[in-house]
């Protein structure tokens, strides 16, 4: 789906020599952007697309796992970026910067172009055919990244894909997708002057390096991934406040002219809007954790994480909400987890209207099916116990699919309904809150309508948490990624 207008690129202005201000676009193609010296500075992407495909799985589609996998005659990953144009005078060095997820056997990595056309839900019997590789590198199968000099790879602006593959090896390595958030694979492009050998981006090894010296610009991409169906579960009762105010980090103005993506026929103004396009959570809109910020209670008794601060970022245009195998006290025991929540409650509530996020679901293990028991749901205030004050679920990872659901007293009502297939990956979930009922909408689309007897204001909510639940895989290392969220009254 085509992101909207308001996305498609970061506008900033460049001071020149002489005083004179350039206008750049740094989502799309346009110049790199130039430090105070007019030397363009270095800039980090982020993949557009990305997947790998298998010979074991010709017909399965990969594209929203969190993982990308290359061994040896059997699985190729494909990876797609925007490169932006050279300023004239100077030439790129290119480093593809690949976060390994599991340790593996000793192997040799190449990266050759392929052709283009592709999209996520590729698989082996129709990805298109890598060429000759132009680059290989070696991989201890234990480094925490793998950075190959792919410089002449490069050799115009636009869109640029690429496959990596194993030639040399036994079993797989594994690297991160763009689903797998902070793990995800980036291209490094620093800039010299033409004719210069200038500092090299990387040693093509696997020996993992520390961070440029002068910080790289992240770019968010300008298109979204699509993906296949998951679930989410009912959450519990809220506990009674404890926290105080957070420190407070500035995220991007509000955007004008946005619609839901169905055709709204009650709600037009915008009441709220977060397109975390910042480098810090924006805590005048976001409490970071349950009724408190630092270590807190998992929503549900049976929920085998705490909630940390800590697993809550905000980078490359999205909310992160990372999942964590580390020790907590919480709930009164010590769990094996921790993860992510934020809420609006202390910012932000409202009764009907529209409420949607593209929301991206982990698919840690690539089997289509999202892990955890991630959400994005709305809750009445702690003063009225619940279900009384109502609950709208409008995304629930359960059981690996994706569900809505309701729950409201008088009557009493618990329930809903799944998707028709899990929708792992990246998309939009949202409701259209009536005082005839709730419509939800998967990517624009009409998912379920049911009648909703709250009455009360509702306040939002992003988690990821697990348990021990059929079909819910537990993956540390993945995250669920909010890429915006927005309300309508």
């Amino acid at each position: 789906m085509q992101e909207p207008a308001a996305k498609a690129g970061r506008r900033v202005l460049i001071p020149l020599i002489a005083g004179i201000s350039l206008l750049l676009t740094t989502a799309g193609i346009g110049v790199a952007a130039l430090n105070s010296d007019s030397s363009p500075a270095p800039v980090s992407l982020t993949a557009t697309a990305d997947a790998y495909v298998s010979t074991t799985s010709a017909t399965q589609r990969h594209g929203w796992s969190s993982r990308l996998v290359a061994k040896m005659n059997e699985s190729t990953s494909l990876i797609r970026y925007t490169v932006p144009a050279v300023a004239d005078g100077y030439e790129r060095k290119a480093t593809l910067v690949l976060t390994r997820l599991t340790t593996s056997n000793p192997a040799e990595i190449a990266v050759s172009k392929a052709p283009g056309g592709w999209t996520e839900a590729v698989t082996y019997s129709t990805a298109p055919k890598p060429g000759t590789p132009f680059v290989s590198a070696p991989d201890d199968g234990k480094s925490a990244q793998l950075r190959i000099d792919v410089s002449k790879g490069i050799t115009e602006a636009g869109e640029l894909n690429l496959a990596v593959t194993q030639p040399v090896g036994a079993g797989a390595t594994i690297f991160g997708s763009r689903e797998s958030g902070t793990k995800q694979t980036k291209l490094e492009i620093s800039y010299v002057p033409e004719g210069t050998t200038g500092p090299e981006p990387s040693t093509p090894t696997s020996a993992p390096t520390s961070a440029p010296t002068s910080a790289p610009t992240t770019v968010k991409p300008t298109q979204s991934p699509t993906a296949t169906p998951t679930t989410s579960t009912p959450t519990a009762p809220s506990p009674t406040p404890t926290a105080t105010a957070s420190p407070t980090t500035t995220s991007s103005p509000p955007t004008t002219g946005l619609k839901p993506s169905w055709s709204s026929t009650s709600s037009s103004r915008l009441t709220f809007q977060d397109e975390f396009n910042a480098t810090a959570v924006d805590t005048t809109k976001w409490e970071r954790g349950w009724f408190k910020e630092g270590i807190s209670d998992g929503v549900n008794s049976d929920n085998l994480q705490c909630y940390d601060t800590k697993q809550v970022t905000e980078s490359g245009g999205y909310l992160n909400l990372a999942l964590a195998q580390r020790q907590a006290t919480c709930r009164g025991g010590t769990k094996q987890y921790v993860s992510g929540l934020v809420n609006t409650r202390k910012s932000f509530n409202q009764r009907l209207g529209s409420f949607e996020a593209r929301v991206c679901l982990p698919d840690g293990n690539g089997d289509g099916k999202v892990d955890g028991f991630p959400a994005w749901w709305t809750n009445g205030p702690s003063s009225v116990p619940w279900p009384d004050h109502g609950e709208i679920d409008i995304l629930e990872g359960i059981g690996g699919g994706t569900k809505a659901s309701l729950h409201y007293v008088n009557p009493v009502y618990h329930g809903g309904t799944y998707s028709s297939t899990p929708l792992a990956g990246c998309h939009n979930f949202g409701s259209q809150w009536t005082s005839s009922g709730v419509t939800f909408y998967y990517d624009g689309k009409p998912m379920w309508t049911h009648a909703f007897a709250g009455t009360l204001p509702q306040f939002l909510i992003f988690n990821y948490a697990v348990r021990q639940h059929t079909g819910e895989a537990i993956t540390p290392g993945t995250a669920v990624r909010v890429d915006w969220v927005r309300v309508w009254a």
